[in-house]
């Protein structure tokens, strides 16, 4: 199952979303899809950082930033990579992907610049993220 780690503003701002969606008069398969990633949501201990816990056996985890047009991607390896310029729309269709993998191989590796994140000699990546 795959999941993302929100705070309670993040998901209240989804409920908000979800209301809006109804208000507008928009229907059927949008607000359905909606309403169903919302269903895939849930809180964990790590509130607040974003990321959604993929299912694949190269990637295991991602998160996006919507300001910035980031997706960083953290594999099962430890590696970790941030994806510059990424559209909104690549990020939503990688965490609704059958394959992940796959999606990520076909539409993402490759065609957006990316940068690596420094990893510690000991493969832990901690002091990577402070020094990055």
């Amino acid at each position: 199952m795959k999941t993302v780690e929100l705070n309670s503003a993040e998901i209240e701002f989804l409920n908000q979303a979800i209301d809006v969606y109804a208000m507008a008069g928009l229907h059927g398969a949008e607000i359905e899809r909606v309403r169903g990633l919302r269903a895939k949501l849930r809180l964990n201990g790590n509130a607040g950082e974003g990321w959604m816990q993929l299912e694949s056996s190269n990637l295991k985890r991602c998160r996006y930033n919507e300001d910035s047009a980031r997706l960083e991607i953290t594999f099962h390896n430890g590696a970790e990579w941030i994806y510059l310029d990424v559209p909104p729309l690549i990020y939503e269709a990688l965490i609704e992907a059958e394959s992940a993998g796959k999606f990520f191989n076909s539409e993402i590796k490759g065609v957006y610049e990316s940068i690596s994140r420094p990893v510690d000699e000991d493969g832990d990546n901690e002091k990577g993220r402070e020094a990055w």
